[in-house]
């Protein structure tokens, strides 16, 4: 009996030995997490980054208990060489790739995308990282691929995360949102658990990007701002200063302008030592000047984003200078600059396989053109992205490009021709479930009904055109539509 109570107390002091080491090396673990955390942050402020915690947690810890001092000290202050070449010498490849992404993006997609050709390693995970690789440098097609090869069935909670990450945001890019806010719902809760805070940050600020999508504006801004408590208690600055600034976009659609130009403000300061991140604040508050009409200082600051991007040779950030000032041109009915601008634009977004982008140029363009009465090119434009909508991924609304051709066979009094346009339109429309865009078919209808005199079933359309835009709540499309109204019945 002596032996057995001697046996049970050695156990427990073993067994409580082994907690207090566990702790205190978890302890460790989460100290040296921090500090190289925050020192690569701070070291790469011109280049793209990706950090994994959970990657990043597994390299300290092996170097930890593998006494690598030289290596940790390099770690933390933001040197990853010598880690890199300590894991390759001892088989940890995989995570000296990971780590790489914290270095330097573009680096490691191209050593991933030799990794995932092999057939002597389990390529699931590089999958994974390499999707989130890829749309943080927006190759959404590249991204897509990795994703399409994945499956729900991950071997732990994280890399689950982030299959409910990468699943959530081809939802919300597909129009699903419902789906999107499920899955990064799932994502937020694994990553939570998971204590890996950086990524559940990531994930609120893009649940609050798919509930300013969805138009919900006071549960975008609560996901913003526990988004920004996270980055905040973890010191991530940069990420800091992209949250204040989507705040400011959601004010800006909330014509809240004073409060958008505060958070605007607050990016800046913060972004100072990051020019890229500056650059896009920049853009952003040249959006909201763009917004209140005031086109000088819309310029003004568009321009100096694009100086900062030329200076920084950001192609992406490039192409949105030049879509931007395409945007704040054509307000100004100066279609001249908007043309060449969108013109300029469109090639850089189709070399960084941006689609939905170079779509949207495109179309800016042909409508510039329409506006300048240059109906022949305008078409010509549109052609080539109908020509292209199913070779390229995209998430650009091709109703658009039907609704332009129907307006310009409207404008050559080539009513049949436009009619049908329309309902291609609103077919899709339909489809989508876009009410507004349902709404401005059904106006565009009428006008050609109007003019083919049928009167009376102009003003039906309109009626009803007039019901889906009352039922998406848009009163300036509902106020175009009743003085449509009027005008038809007084011309009667």
């Amino acid at each position: 009996m002596k032996y057995f109570v001697l046996c049970l107390f050695i156990l427990f002091f073993l067994g409580a030995g082994k907690f207090c080491l566990n702790a205190f090396l978890n302890l460790k673990i989460a100290q040296f997490y921090k500090l190289s955390f925050k020192a690569l942050n701070k070291k790469n402020k011109i280049s793209d980054i990706y950090i994994s915690t959970f990657y990043l947690k597994q390299v300290i810890a092996i170097l930890l208990k593998n006494r690598a001092k030289k290596e940790l000290n390099f770690l933390i202050c933001g040197r990853i060489f010598l880690a890199k070449k300590w894991l390759i010498k001892h088989n940890f490849e995989f995570l000296s790739l990971a780590l790489t992404a914290s270095n330097n993006i573009n680096q490691a997609i191209e050593e991933f995308e030799k990794f995932v050709r092999r057939e002597d390693v389990d390529i699931k995970p590089a999958l994974l990282l390499l999707g989130c690789l890829y749309l943080q440098k927006n190759n959404k097609q590249k991204a897509k691929l990795c994703f399409d090869n994945l499956t729900e069935k991950q071997k732990n909670k994280y890399l689950k995360a982030q299959f409910y990450f990468l699943k959530a945001f081809f939802d919300a890019d597909e129009g699903d949102l419902y789906s999107a806010s499920l899955n990064i719902n799932f994502a937020v809760k694994l990553f939570h658990k998971q204590m890996a805070f950086f990524e559940e940050a990531n994930a609120y600020l893009f649940m609050g990007i798919i509930y300013k999508t969805a138009l919900i504006y006071d549960i975008a801004q609560m996901m913003f701002s526990t988004a920004l408590d996270i980055f905040k208690k973890i010191d991530a600055t940069k990420y800091m200063a992209y949250t204040y600034g989507n705040l400011g976009i959601l004010m800006c659609l909330q014509k809240r302008f004073d409060e958008a130009l505060d958070y605007f403000e607050k990016a800046l300061n913060i972004a100072k030592d990051y020019p890229i991140i500056r650059a896009e604040i920049l853009n952003q508050k040249a959006l909201l000047h763009l917004i209140t009409e005031e086109y000088g200082k819309a310029t003004e600051l568009a321009n100096q984003a694009l100086q900062i991007h030329q200076k920084m040779d950001n192609p992406l950030g490039i192409a949105f200078c030049k879509e931007n000032m395409a945007q704040i041109y054509f307000a100004q009915k100066d279609f001249k600059k908007a043309v060449s601008l969108s013109e300029e634009a469109c090639p850089l977004y189709w070399n960084l396989q941006n689609y939905s982008a170079y779509f949207e140029n495109m179309h800016l363009c042909a409508l510039a053109l329409f506006m300048s009465d240059n109906f022949d090119v305008s078409e010509e434009k549109l052609r080539k992205i109908l020509d292209m909508q199913y070779k390229c991924f995209s998430n650009f609304h091709f109703a658009n490009v039907y609704n332009l051709l129907g307006l310009i066979y409207l404008k050559k009094n080539d009513h049949r021709r436009a009619l049908g346009l329309f309902q291609q339109s609103l077919d899709l429309e339909q489809k989508n479930n876009r009410l507004s865009g349902i709404a401005t078919d059904y106006m565009n209808m009428s006008l050609v009904e109007w003019k083919r005199g049928d009167i009376l079933q102009a003003q039906k359309t309109l009626q009803t055109a007039l019901e889906y835009a009352k039922a998406n709540q848009d009163e300036e499309l509902s106020d175009i539509i009743l003085k449509q109204i009027n005008f038809i019945t007084s011309s009667n």
